[in-house]
């Protein structure tokens, strides 16, 4: 841990040692970015606008451009060249649709990043004993979007609950993101291929503006239709699946003056997932398995926003969002059972027909305001502001099962039936020095509670075998403080350093604190965990960035603290439950019992070698994280760390942006595990990967990528970790060989 500490020191050594030797770049070009780079700016850092050189955090953009240009489409394409996110791959298998929903930020995954989509919080992953992981990756259309910003660190002093490891933010497209100043009418169809999964995806965005009554909307349909990912296996391990997906979004925007405007957002997403699975890969209990998973989000919100840096009133800024929102998740699965013996018992052939759900129903508001003052010596910008929200959760799971002529049908929940209710107040004062303005001091702080309230029926009352449930469900009522400082000091214009503390936390989901599900023939039954406080984390970060013509760089050291981190494990047996196997039922339970130190180091950076927008650059993103579970006295390695990543690219930009080319190559190194997952088949590789666009002219570009140029076989150790590398079957885990995907942009 000592060595660790020392790594936080780095970044403030850098800054001493390096500042002299950049003085070099800043003479040769003004630092005024008069070279015409577009500046990152950043809402999400400090829930105020500032451009990402001085957030005092890790924090990445991602504008429309990029994801036009990449033809970004899901987690896997977004996180692809950030070295400190990593993603499980899709992993659609019978009871574990996991998806592209578990993002891992410094060792923080599932509902530990916070999702968030123009400030509301998308619906949470649902969890149930690993064996069931619905939700998140399929809620949002990326062509919706006018940027990604990506927040690694604990974030819970401006966002509450779920921001341990960072926060993903959507930002809606607006009309001015469309239309260019003057313009009445615009429409953009961008189209993508990708080779890897055989997916096409169109979209049209339309729009339109009436100077006159100061209204003007955007619209945008977006389809697509792809195949399971063609990995490197044995086609007879391969899925025949078809993925699908649609959706609609309106923002219309009534402009009421040069400070003020109303706008009305509605969308709609739907996937649906369709697959006969692999035989090859079906365990012998199964003959056959088909899937039909359907996924909808649809949301109506109704904003307020007034900026005026001028005002009179006591704020200079202020933010009313009003919202509905649903998700639906449907796995529906028809599941044929071959007869045998089990147990010494004849079993005659069956077969299933799971009709499962999962539903997300949320309302609230978020209302956010900023006033910028001085008082003697000091420039004060205060943000503050509150969240409140009304979410209300099902599982409901019908079987229905025919067996030698006879149907049986089974209505279960493994959770019941909730309201959780959420709501947060929060305040933050960016203080800067009349005397010293090269210092600056950012102080939040924010109150959160949560409360969720049960309600029990037949279905969850009859889950655990027909017996009934081991106790009735609870409810939970918590609450918590989260503050935050960060100290900002500014070397020089080109350089700044930041140092920060921070606390975070998660509240229990309201499948964690009541299951009731059992299983006699196995032996073990899961039980509500009443007593579940939230997750809680200490955390220390510093920081160096630079912004100078030729070189923009961000160093970041961290060390996090984690204590009650939430898992389920065994509490113990039950002498009572000893029907069909003859022996104790286990009890597991989710519980308070884990803690976890984190540390590590994060890199980013893009030199020009002309100081130019055209020319060469050379790219680069790296991470380093180190983590032990402390739980015990004796620690061992937190499995939730991904390996060590570098990523390095050069990039030529010819003159006026005509044309780009870039090759990238993408190294991930060995995973420090435990003993018991040592056999997996991870180990490191290097990927290689070019990509290029080019604009015809100023109403069509194309763009194209050749990714793993090397065909290499290789695993992603967050899909792999608990898989044996001894498998049959396991290439089928691998990602991607070599691939092709390609598109264009047309604007009317």
């Amino acid at each position: 841990m000592k060595f660790f500490r020392k790594l936080l020191v780095a970044p403030a050594t850098a800054a001493i040692l390096m500042a002299p030797n950049l003085n070099g770049f800043a003479d040769e070009t003004s630092s005024d970015n008069s070279s015409g780079d577009t500046l990152k700016i950043s809402v999400t850092g400090t829930r105020s606008p500032r451009e990402t050189k001085n957030v005092p955090s890790s924090v990445t953009v991602i504008d429309k451009n990029e994801i036009d240009n990449r033809g970004i489409t899901d987690f896997r394409e977004l996180f692809k060249y950030d070295a400190g996110v990593s993603i499980k791959s899709d992993d659609w298998r019978y009871t574990n649709s996991k998806g592209q929903n578990n993002i891992n930020i410094r060792g923080m995954e599932d509902d530990r990043v916070l999702l968030l989509r123009d400030n509301i919080n998308l619906p949470k992953r649902y969890d149930f004993d690993g064996a069931y992981t619905l939700g998140r990756g399929d809620y949002v259309d990326f062509n919706t979007l006018k940027s990604v910003e990506i927040l690694k660190g604990p974030a819970s002093s401006l966002y509450g609950s779920d921001a341990l490891g960072g926060v993903v933010s959507y930002q809606s497209i607006f009309p001015e993101d469309i239309l260019k100043a003057g313009e009445k009418f615009s429409m953009e169809l961008p189209v993508n291929y990708d080779g890897s999964s055989e997916k096409i995806s169109g979209t049209t965005r339309v729009g339109i503006r009436d100077d006159k009554s100061g209204l003007e909307g955007v619209l945008v349909l977006s389809a697509s239709e792809g195949n399971e990912f063609d990995v490197k296996a044995d086609k007879k391990y391969i899925d025949d699946r078809e993925i699908s997906k649609k959706s609609f979004y309106t923002n219309v925007v009534k402009n009421i003056d040069d400070n003020s405007r109303l706008n009305f957002i509605y969308e709609n997403v739907y996937t649906q997932n369709e697959a006969t699975l692999a035989k090859a890969t079906l365990s012998s209990i199964y003959s056959n398995v088909f899937e039909d998973k359907e996924i909808e989000r649809w949301m109506g919100s109704v904003g307020y926003e007034y900026d005026n840096p001028d005002s009179n009133v006591f704020f200079n800024y202020a933010k009313f969002n009003v919202y509905v929102q649903d998700a639906i998740y449907s796995d529906d699965s028809t599941v044929d059972y071959p007869a045998g013996m089990s147990r010494g018992r004849y079993t005659a052939a069956k077969t299933t027909v799971n009709n499962y759900g999962l539903d997300d129903e949320s309302k609230g508001f978020n209302l956010q305001f900023r006033t910028e003052q001085s008082s003697g010596n000091l420039d004060h910008k205060i943000t503050y502001g509150i969240d409140l929200s009304d979410t209300f959760n099902s599982r409901p799971r019908n079987k229905t099962t025919t067996q030698s002529g006879t149907t049986t049908v089974q209505n279960i929940k493994d959770s019941p039936d909730a309201d959780t209710f959420k709501y947060g107040v929060y305040v933050q004062d960016e203080i800067t020095f009349k005397n010293n303005p090269k210092l600056e001091l950012i102080a939040g702080l924010r109150y959160d509670k949560n409360d969720i309230d049960a309600h029990t029926d037949s279905a969850y009352e009859s889950t655990n075998d027909g017996v009934g449930t081991k106790n009735e469900p609870r409810d939970i009522d918590n609450s918590t403080l989260n503050p935050s400082v960060a100290l900002i000091y500014k070397v020089k214009p080109e350089l700044s350093a930041f140092a920060k503390y921070s606390t975070a936390f998660r509240s229990p989901t309201f499948h964690e604190l009541n299951v009731a599900y059992g299983n006699r023939f196995w032996g073990y039954y899961i039980q509500s965990s009443p007593d579940l406080e939230p997750e809680t984390s200490v955390n220390y970060e510093v920081g160096l960035k630079g912004d100078y013509p030729k070189f923009d760089f961000s160093l970041v050291g961290f060390v996090s603290n984690y204590e009650g981190l939430i898992d389920l494990a065994p509490i113990g047996t039950d002498p009572s439950c000893v029907r069909i196997i003859g022996r104790p039922c286990t009890i597991d339970a989710y519980s308070n019992t884990d803690e976890a130190e984190i540390s590590g180091l994060e890199w980013k950076s893009d030199y020009n070698f002309n100081g130019n927008e055209d020319g060469f650059s050379l790219l680069s993103s790296l991470a380093y994280t180190y983590g032990d579970d402390t739980s015990s006295s004796d620690s061992e390695p937190l499995t939730s760390i991904e390996p060590f990543k570098a990523i390095l690219g050069l990039k030529y930009t010819s003159l006026e942006n005509k044309w780009m080319a870039q090759l990238t190559n993408t190294y991930v190194g060995d995973a420090r595990t435990t003993s018991a997952l040592e056999n997996n088949p991870s180990e490191s590789y290097s990927v290689l990967d070019f990509i290029g666009d080019f604009n015809v002219n100023d109403r069509l570009s194309l763009d194209l990528g050749i990714y793993n140029l090397n065909d290499t076989r290789y695993f992603n150790y967050s899909t792999v970790k608990s898989q044996n590398a001894n498998d049959v079957d396991i290439n089928r885990y691998s990602e991607p060989g070599r691939n092709i995907k390609g598109g264009f942009k047309f604007v009317f």
